[in-house]
């Protein structure tokens, strides 16, 4: 990751009034992320210098420490991301699409991932339950926020797939990693 577009909603416009482009000066992953599992699949950037908070630029609050989000949840994700396998160009404006959690034994069951991989406590799964279609990708998405009743709740993961059937997606849990977060600021 180089940088980081703020603000942005067309990345072929200008938008002079509300863009901001920012250089990563850092990456920080998780010390304990495991690729082949997709535990502890977050990360945090520093970017070069501050961000100007604005009507299109804000920060999304994070959860409490006990904040766990219950099936049956609507949330919403956003990206720009491919819209759907087939498709090779991301897309060009910010989509966004509302999912509904899933409990994570469901999520687990033969129905859906069948423990492949494994949804932990440290995981949030999320679909569009009954209607599968082209919504979240995650190639060009990762990173992206999931939100719950106006806070960030997961994030999204790196991955290749969308909109298969019984596959939602499977989002990092942020109020899990809240302490690593705290702490990884600090320093």
């Amino acid at each position: 990751i180089k940088k980081e577009l703020l603000g942005v909603h067309a990345i072929d416009k200008e938008e002079k009034e509300t863009r901001q482009v920012r250089k990563v000066k850092s990456q920080v992953p998780h010390l304990c992320f495991d690729d082949k599992s997709a535990v502890n699949d977050i990360m945090l950037l520093k970017l070069d210098k501050k961000v100007k908070l604005s009507k299109a630029v804000n920060v999304l609050p994070l959860p409490d420490s006990v904040d766990d989000v219950p099936a049956g949840t609507v949330c919403s994700v956003s990206g720009w991301g491919l819209t759907k396998d087939s498709t090779k160009a991301m897309s060009n404006v910010l989509k966004s699409a509302n999912l509904t959690v899933i409990d994570r034994r469901k999520c687990n069951s033969p129905e859906y991932y069948n423990m492949k991989p494994i949804i932990t406590y440290k995981m949030l799964c999320a679909g569009s339950v009954g209607k599968w279609g082209p919504l979240v990708c995650f190639l060009g998405d990762s990173g992206g926020p999931l939100v719950c009743g106006g806070k960030l709740r997961g994030v999204v993961p790196n991955g290749s797939k969308c909109g298969i059937k019984n596959k939602p997606g499977v989002y990092t849990m942020v109020y899990k990693y809240l302490d690593w977060i705290k702490k990884t600021i600090r320093k």
